[in-house]
């Protein structure tokens, strides 16, 4: 979710035949108003999703057994549940699946990748560009950072030298 963008319908949707892994991509169903599309992904992320075993997960009220899926979550309470479990684990803070992954996401094009907005919100598959920056981008430097980057630099360039002495 963090390297594509994708929201939590899609991640728990995706099939093996969703995966071309040898195009570096996958298939993200329609949602939000943007149509079904292939979505390129890192050469990490293709190891990442080689190595994983598809499951079959089972739809806890009626019993029936569903397709085969990459992450084999039958709907996301199953996959919220698993990332609470491996931060409490891990001792990390636990991030919803959005904020992880879309406010995540933007937040790294946008503040640490210092990505243009139109590009970052296009990237992300948000219709508007301007939208993304007033909701999903989030600030990383604290205050005191801030004011000692302004304490310390100087505005105007160096004083000249003087050459003479003053009476």
């Amino acid at each position: 979710m963090f390297e594509t963008g994708c929201r939590i319908g899609q991640l728990i949707a995706i099939k093996p035949k969703d995966l071309d892994l040898d195009r570096k991509r996958v298939w993200l169903v329609a949602q939000k108003g943007h149509p079904a599309q292939w979505i390129q992904i890192s050469q990490g992320m293709k190891h990442t999703l080689f190595s994983l075993r598809p499951r079959q997960p089972k739809n806890r009220k009626t019993g029936k057994t569903l397709p085969y899926r990459v992450f084999g979550y039958a709907n996301r309470t199953g996959f919220t549940s698993a990332l609470r479990t491996a931060c409490k684990n891990a001792c990390v803070d636990y991030r919803s699946p959005h904020a992880a992954g879309r406010h995540g996401y933007y937040t790294e094009l946008r503040i640490r990748q210092r990505m243009d907005p139109v590009t970052a919100a296009a990237m992300g598959r948000w219709t508007k560009s301007d939208l993304p920056d007033s909701v999903y981008a989030h600030a990383e430097t604290d205050e005191r950072a801030v004011r000692e980057a302004i304490r310390t630099k100087r505005v105007h360039g160096e004083p000249p030298a003087r050459t003479k002495r003053l009476k």
